[in-house]
């Protein structure tokens, strides 16, 4: 399933600067989010850390620690892209210039499928983080459970 925030119509090219810089502002927003989601899953995973770690669970805590780390920095990078992207559209917004029109829109292309690709990603790596907490988390119930009898 492709995913894509932006209309398979020409929306790209019929758009003015105004509904680019809001669109814009939106993957803004939604990076701040994937940046307190991302804490979260960190601070869930240190939680449950030592159960995380025994036997099988240690390569595949190791395999996830690193996609976070991975999707952080990715989100990092698109944050910066963003914000350059925002000061580029101000400039658009306050100038008559046609000059970068095809070029900038391109670019916003560009940074859509980055963003929406990382979105995607994100959310598989988010999926794969609650499972093997809450996995962890079943395990260690049916143990207090065993043991209390």
């Amino acid at each position: 399933m492709e995913m894509r925030l932006r209309p398979k119509s020409d929306y790209l090219h019929q758009s003015d600067w105004e509904e680019l810089y809001i669109l814009t502002k939106h993957w803004k927003s939604d990076m701040e989010f994937y940046s307190d989601e991302i804490d979260f899953l960190r601070l869930l995973m240190d939680k449950y850390f030592i159960w995380l770690i025994e036997g099988q669970n240690i390569s595949h805590t190791k395999e996830l620690v690193q996609k976070l780390s991975s999707k952080d920095q990715e989100r990092q990078e698109i944050s910066e892209l963003i914000e350059k992207h925002l000061h580029h559209l101000e400039g658009l917004l306050k100038s008559t210039s046609t000059e970068d029109d095809q070029k900038f829109r391109d670019e916003h292309a560009e940074l859509e499928d980055r963003f929406t690709d990382f979105v995607k990603a994100f959310m598989s790596t988010k999926r794969e983080a609650f499972s093997m907490t809450e996995h962890v988390m079943e395990s260690e119930k049916i143990k207090r459970l065993l043991s209390a009898n």
